[in-house]
């Protein structure tokens, strides 16, 4: 019993660690990406050989935005929930076609260069969100599969003292020879 609450209070401490310093110090990190690639974002568009459609920019402005705000919450949960909602809604499905297709038509790499990196730094921002609840996932796992084990090490276990105690004498066997 000693050991479940060392154990807990390690894994407790390593949590506060991960959840106040490191993974914040992360999503800044994150965010800070997200800036430096607005910043690119204004910078093609701002430049006269880019060629990028205004309603381009717009979208692609809109959706690093949306990122922006969104790194210090999107997880694992937020992402299963809002491709549940994608998958009932025709209209979002639409309106992500058209963004799509209006980000193909542009033919710009560097737009696409842009939307890849901030794919990247979405998925990152899950991962570091998610971590935590990944990590339980795991250990549940890990326990649902090591209960049945140790419960059947334990029958072994039980049964192995029961035959030395009916064996010592005092389960009405013969009881175990004295070495000495």
């Amino acid at each position: 019993m000693a050991i479940f609450i060392i154990v807990l209070f390690v894994a407790c401490g390593l949590l506060f660690v991960w959840e106040a310093i490191i993974a914040p110090s992360i999503r800044l990190q994150l965010r800070f990406q997200m800036f430096a690639e607005r910043d690119r974002l204004r910078a093609l568009h701002a430049a006269a050989n880019a060629g990028m459609d205004t309603e381009v920019f717009d979208y692609a402005h809109q959706y690093v935005n949306a990122g922006i705000n969104c790194i210090h919450i999107g997880n694992i949960f937020l992402l299963v929930k809002a491709q549940m909602e994608f998958r009932r809604n025709k209209e979002l499905q639409d309106q992500m076609a058209e963004i799509i297709r209006l980000f193909d038509k542009s033919n710009n790499a560097e737009l696409r260069s842009i939307r890849n990196r901030i794919l990247r730094i979405g998925i990152w921002a899950v991962l570091v969100n998610s971590t935590v609840v990944l990590i339980f996932a795991v250990f549940a796992i890990q326990l649902f599969t090591v209960i049945p084990v140790a419960v059947r090490v334990q029958r072994v276990v039980a049964n192995f003292f029961w035959v030395l105690v009916s064996q010592s004498g005092h389960g009405g066997g013969q009881g175990i020879p004295n070495p000495g």
